[in-house]
C-alpha cells in the first residue's frame, strides 16, 4: 500500500488557503464552543438538572477536537528523510 501522507498533507494545506477551508475551521470551532458553553450552562443561562444530558454534548466537543487535530496533523506534517 502506497503512503499518501504527503499528498494528503498538501491537499489539506491547499484547502485551508481557500475560503471554504477557513469557513470549515470557523464552523468546527464555533460548534465546539457552542457544545462547551452548553455543557457549562452558560449558552442557555440555565444549569442542567440531568447531567446525563451533558455526555452527548461533551462527546460532540471531543469529536470536533478530533477533527481539528486530524487536520492540524496534516497541515503541520513535515516529511522525514529516510
Amino acid at each position: 500500500m502506497k503512503d499518501n501522507t504527503e499528498l494528503i498533507a498538501n491537499q489539506w494545506k491547499d484547502f485551508m488557503k481557500l475560503e471554504a477551508g477557513k469557513a470549515f475551521i470557523e464552523y468546527i470551532e464555533f460548534q465546539n464552543n457552542v457544545a462547551i458553553d452548553t455543557a457549562k450552562g452558560s449558552f442557555s443561562g440555565e444549569e442542567f438538572a440531568d447531567y446525563s444530558k451533558l455526555y452527548p454534548i461533551l462527546q460532540r466537543s471531543v469529536g470536533y477536537d478530533l477533527i481539528r487535530e486530524y487536520i492540524d496533523g496534516f497541515i503541520e506534517y513535515k516529511k522525514l528523510d529516510k
